[in-house]
């Protein structure tokens, strides 16, 4: 089952980039309960890289902070998702606490950026109010034509 509204489809294909296992198998298992049938998974970069070849994905969560000495690899990631996907909507995360490094994501395409430990963030209710945020915006476009 597709989460749709208005004949958009909001998620039904979501890609987790997140080197933290315990944490991307936390997203992959609430968006699973929230609906979302079509789950990839990537551990790094490269990996990121590969699936977004391949796949089409309308919700991507990316831990912007990938596991490396340069810590940045997730805002290459997010650059070339909104290149070759660009209806796709992306959260960006880091539990770093950085804020610089989320306007940074924002500014390179994602559509919301996510500060905080992993532990004390609901993802259940952080994807809903999302999916039902970004619901409404399809909505309203679909109400409200430019004349």
């Amino acid at each position: 089952m597709a989460i749709v509204a208005a004949n958009h489809v909001l998620a039904n294909n979501l890609l987790v980039v997140d080197d933290d296992q315990f944490q991307g198998d936390e997203i992959v298992r609430v968006a699973g309960d929230s609906g979302i049938e079509n789950i990839s998974r990537a551990g790094n970069e490269s990996e990121a890289y590969q699936i977004i070849a391949s796949q089409e994905f309308s919700l991507a969560v990316v831990d912007i902070m990938l596991s490396s000495e340069e810590r940045r690899e997730g805002l290459r990631v997010i650059t070339e998702l909104r290149r070759l996907q660009p209806d796709c909507r992306i959260i960006a995360l880091t539990t770093r606490g950085r804020n610089d490094i989320g306007v940074q994501a924002l500014n390179l395409g994602a559509d919301d950026f996510v500060c905080g430990e992993w532990k004390y963030i609901s993802w259940s209710e952080l994807l809903r109010q999302r999916l039902d945020l970004w619901r409404g915006v399809a909505r309203s476009r679909e109400v409200v034509k430019p004349t």
